[in-house]
C-alpha cells in the first residue's frame, strides 16, 4: 500500500511511503517491509508480477522489485520535474500507468506532461 500523506507526518520513520503488509491473519495484520523518501510524496502505485510501479510527487517515475515481500528494492527511477525534487509537494509526476497492451508504461507530470517509459 502507499500513504500519499506520510510526508506530512513529523516522524518519518514510523511512517512509510510503500508497506507490504501480510494479511493472511484478518486481526493480527503484519507490517513485513517498507519503503520511506521523506524528501517526496508518494502518489500511485500499481504491481505486475513482481513489481511495483509508482509514481512520486516531485520525485517522479521509481520501479520496485517486490518479489521478496520482506525487501522492497528500487531498481530504477526517473526525476520527471527535477526543478521541484527534493521538496514534499503535490507537483511532478502524479500518475503511472503500466497496463498498455505495447509495454510502454505512462506518466503524467503536473510540470512537464507526458512521459513514456519501458521496463
Amino acid at each position: 500500500m502507499c500513504d500519499e500523506l506520510a510526508a506530512n507526518r513529523q516522524n518519518r520513520i514510523d511512517q512509510p511511503d510503500l508497506s507490504i503488509w501480510d494479511i493472511s491473519d484478518f486481526s493480527n495484520p503484519e507490517l513485513v517491509a517498507r519503503f520511506t523518501d521523506p524528501s517526496a510524496r508518494i502518489h500511485n502505485l500499481y504491481i505486475i508480477d513482481d513489481y511495483a510501479y509508482v509514481s512520486y510527487y516531485a520525485a517522479g517515475f521509481r520501479v520496485f522489485d517486490v518479489s521478496e515481500v520482506t525487501n522492497i528494492v528500487l531498481v530504477d527511477e526517473f526525476d520527471t520535474s527535477p526543478s521541484i525534487s527534493g521538496r514534499a509537494i503535490f507537483g511532478g509526476a502524479f500518475g503511472v500507468y503500466p497496463f498498455a497492451p505495447s509495454g510502454n508504461i505512462y506518466v503524467s507530470d503536473t510540470e512537464n506532461g507526458l512521459f513514456i517509459f519501458a521496463f
